[in-house]
């Protein structure tokens, strides 16, 4: 144990040294790392090489000493963990432990911590999240759920079993569940793409990260030999948020980052791609989040699954007439955005004004969360009003649609419209007369049957924002902006059942 040690410790704290300190500001997120390396050996990714299979770990004392470091003098909310499987290790649980009294001693900080969680060890994973609570989203990156195509990628996933029970176990400590998804990873389908997002829905993960496949340098997916079995086909984009303007000495330039991805291969043609992303779209927009974890958890509790829902609401939002149109403008944007000339790109990237124009996001967007946040602070009232459609179609189908459902569903609406809208707005107070006790539904989650807490002469709710949340959204904000980029940053970074209206 002591060989393993040896090079990292002798690498000096970037923090301790204080070479980082110029640094805190009030945009920029700490990150730190405990232990580098992955056991694992997945053909997409950089660390999946032999060189990273040993996992070395800096001393746990310089650990908890970087923590205190940070919190000390952070201006912003968050924290990333860099580890490519936090929560693998025993040493882990140390140091939640240590993030939890730090949260105690500064104020709650970090709000939140970013990290790729255990690929396997779910026991752990869960244990930390005990700790932290809604403080670590924990994630299943599982990528597919498609045995050919795990195989084709040297994967092997835990079984939907544990996902389905590490959802339940993170949801019970008050956390968030989330999973990853590549599309159009060696051998992936349109029926295997879509059949792993629904698997993942029906395991109740409450955030589906949804990649596109990158090709990373360095990779056995970017090896000759693959490019030529897989019959890749790819384009060129400037990577998301990974531009600006510089300077070298005395000396200024235009820099953005060129990455490859693929969009089709022998199995997944384009038109099939093209259609996996707008299926994406609609997860990202009406799963993640919990954006509709009041709608889901009463259909759960009639024995409807999640994705029966989603299914339904894409059919639904293809044929809308507000909705409709984000699919087309997504899709064209993310085929405007990518090019099959790399040298190109580069030349236009270095055009006056051009960086500008991504900085801007004219060019270059995350289309997922630019059109996730177009429906979700521009039109939440459309959002339910499809969402609410396709859960009475499926209640009416299964013969569960009656006078007393109808009722409550009404109001949950009202109830989810006034706590979700224009939630960034700190002055906003709203009440409204309801007969259902959903300050009680809140505070457990919606786990339980509405019907149970009619109150048939009515009770008033308030809702505000807490000093807590103005807090935590003027940091946001601050951080990144309120434009529509700004805004789909926040929906990225951001838990954002805390910037929801409180119950009072």
């Amino acid at each position: 144990m002591g060989d393993k040690f040896l090079h990292l410790e002798a690498l000096p704290s970037p923090y301790l040294t204080g070479m980082l300190d110029k640094f805190f500001d009030d945009t920029l997120i700490p990150m730190m790392q405990s232990t580098r390396g992955c056991p694992f050996t997945c053909t997409f990714c950089w660390e999946g090489g032999s060189y990273f299979t040993k996992t070395p770990r800096y001393p746990q004392e310089r650990v908890e000493a970087e923590l205190k470091y940070i919190a000390d003098r952070v201006k912003t909310k968050d924290l990333q963990i860099t580890d490519a499987n936090f929560g693998m290790f025993p040493k882990d649980i140390d140091t939640a432990k240590s993030i939890r009294e730090i949260q105690k001693k500064y104020n709650g900080y970090p709000e939140t911590v970013l990290a790729a969680t255990a690929k396997t060890g779910k026991e752990r994973t869960i244990e930390i999240v005990k700790i932290l609570g809604t403080t670590l989203p924990a994630t299943a990156a599982v990528q597919s759920t498609d045995v050919e195509v795990l195989t084709n990628i040297k994967r092997k996933n835990v079984s939907q079993d544990v996902l389905v029970n590490f959802s339940k176990g993170i949801e019970k400590e008050g956390g968030q569940s989330e999973a990853e998804i590549i599309l159009c990873i060696e051998g992936d389908t349109k029926d295997k793409h879509i059949k792993t997002v629904t698997d993942m829905l029906d395991a109740n993960m409450k955030f589906i990260r949804l990649y596109q496949f990158m090709m990373l340098p360095g990779t056995q997916s970017t090896t000759k030999e693959t490019r030529e079995k897989w019959q890749y086909t790819t384009r060129y984009r400037v990577l998301p948020r990974c531009f600006g303007t510089y300077r070298f000495r005395e000396n200024t330039f235009p820099i953005a980052e060129i990455e490859e991805i693929c969009v089709a291969h022998k199995t997944m043609p384009y038109k099939d791609y093209q259609a996996c992303r707008s299926f994406d779209l609609t997860v990202e927009i009406f799963n993640n989040d919990s954006i509709l974890a009041d709608l889901m958890n009463f259909l759960r509790l009639n024995n409807i699954k999640r994705s029966e829902l989603i299914l339904k609401i894409h059919e639904l939002s293809l044929k809308h007439k507000t909705f409709s149109k984000f699919y087309d403008e997504f899709n064209k944007e993310e085929k405007d955005n990518l090019t099959d000339n790399p040298d190109a790109l580069e030349d236009f990237a270095k055009e006056p004004g051009i960086i500008e124009q991504y900085i801007d996001g004219t060019y270059g967007t995350n289309e997922l969360y630019k059109f996730r946040a177009i429906a979700v602070f521009h039109h939440i009232k459309e959002l339910h009003e499809i969402a609410y459609e396709a859960a009475k179609h499926i209640l009416n189908k299964n013969e569960m649609f009656n006078e007393k459902v109808q009722n409550y569903l009404e109001e949950l609406f009202d109830f989810s419209i006034l706590r979700k809208s224009d939630c960034l707005n700190t002055n906003i107070k709203r009440n409204k007369v309801f007969h259902y006790d959903f300050k009680k539904l809140w505070d457990n989650n919606f786990d339980m049957n509405p019907f149970d807490v009619h109150i048939p002469k009515g009770i008033d709710v308030s809702m505000s924002h807490s000093e807590n949340q103005i807090g935590l959204i003027r940091t946001y904000e601050t951080q990144y902006g309120t434009s529509l980029i700004g805004l789909g940053r926040i929906l990225l970074r951001a838990n954002m059942d805390r910037l929801y209206l409180t119950i009072h």
